[in-house]
């Protein structure tokens, strides 16, 4: 059983609430919805009880939460599960909302009425709505409450997001959250990156003005598939590279080259093209 450690009160220990054992999946599902602001704080959720169908895959499905971008760039169909369900069981799901079949009209009309219940300062219409889910292509997020073995490989042919939110409490009954994973973020700027055989393991920064307010040498932190990694900018007259700090656990050999991205909390985040 996982335990964080808190420094800046009293030095408390949370221990993991397995969500099988503490919560039922809907008591999940809510505690992770009246986070959804905090986690994604450009983006806002209503619940999702629509069934899909698909063209392609069989079977109808019916998800938990729609996550959806402010400016309404983004949606993303949102399946929450606890980790005693089977790969199968999961992955089948999200190959329906990978290619769902849906009635326009009908649909628009479910999620409007959910955001001026559950978001009444919103003033998005059902036809912004409706504009949003005949034009721009849904996305798909899994998140889990704790990791599982294999998922991620069986999600990747559907281009589905996963992330682990785990929940930890402390013998004052003060809970604290653990996100991990790839998750929705709003991409402030990017730039391509290729691999560079220069001091060890680096990446040469085709865009360097993405790294411009970071000193040259500083060491900077940037997230890999949901995990931190540390680097450092090396800057030359005509060139920007960084470069891997501590042990070679990211082969960077992929002949595609990599994304370099940055959110608007100034986050960086490494990915393969």
């Amino acid at each position: 059983m996982s335990k964080i450690l808190v420094t800046d009160t009293d030095n408390s220990w949370y221990d993991e609430l397995s969500a099988i054992g503490y919560y039922y999946e809907t008591e999940f599902e809510k505690v992770l919805a009246n986070h959804i602001s905090g986690i994604f704080p450009d983006y806002i959720s209503i619940p999702l009880k629509y069934t899909f169908t698909s063209d392609v895959y069989t079977g109808t499905k019916v998800p938990d939460l729609l996550i959806l971008r402010k400016d309404l760039s983004e949606w993303w169909i949102t399946e929450v599960e606890l980790s005693h369900h089977t790969v199968t069981h999961i992955s089948e799901q999200v190959a329906v909302f990978s290619r769902p079949k849906f009635n326009a009209i009908d649909l628009s009309k479910y999620i409007y009425q959910k955001i001026a219940h559950h978001h009444p300062d919103e003033t998005i219409t059902q036809a912004d709505i409706h504009n949003m889910i005949t034009t721009t292509q849904q996305r798909v997020l899994v998140i889990l409450d704790e990791p599982k073995l294999g998922l991620e490989t069986a999600l990747r042919p559907y281009g589905a997001l996963l992330c682990v939110f785990q929940m930890f409490k402390d013998n004052m009954g003060r809970l604290a959250y653990r996100l991990e994973g790839e998750y929705p973020k709003v991409v402030h700027d990017f730039s391509h990156c290729r691999s560079f055989k220069l001091f060890g393991l680096s990446l040469e920064v085709i865009n360097p003005d993405i790294l411009s307010h970071i000193t040259d040498r500083s060491e900077i932190e940037i997230y890999i598939r949901g995990k931190q990694s540390k680097w450092r900018k090396m800057a030359s007259a005509q060139k920007t590279y960084l470069t891997f700090v501590g042990a070679q656990a990211y082969p960077l050999n992929d002949p595609d080259g990599y994304l370099l991205q940055v959110d608007t909390d100034s986050k960086f985040y490494l990915s393969k093209i």
